[in-house]
């Protein structure tokens, strides 16, 4: 899983603004992934700053990107190791 420092890296190089960390959490959220939850939010069940519509692509590109990476680096492990 990409980290978030990776991810503001990945959209802030290629879309030239860096993401709030709130907008990276909603996304990993909608996508399906566990997000914790803060120890200061007040409601758990609502964000205070959902992330915009326009952003949410490149979020979920640059998430989409870092399980690619593994996936690729995986199978190409693999492949040597039965090489071997």
């Amino acid at each position: 899983m990409a980290t978030y420092k990776q991810i503001t890296e990945y959209v802030k190089t290629k879309y030239n603004y860096p993401p709030k960390s709130c907008w990276i959490a909603d996304v990993k959220e909608q996508m399906g992934f566990h997000v914790p939850c803060a120890h200061n939010r007040k409601d758990k069940n609502t964000r205070k700053c959902p992330c915009p519509k326009a952003k949410i692509e490149h979020i979920k590109e640059a998430i989409m990107q870092d399980v690619k990476s593994k996936a690729q680096s995986s199978a190409t492990s693999k492949i040597s190791k039965r090489r071997t």
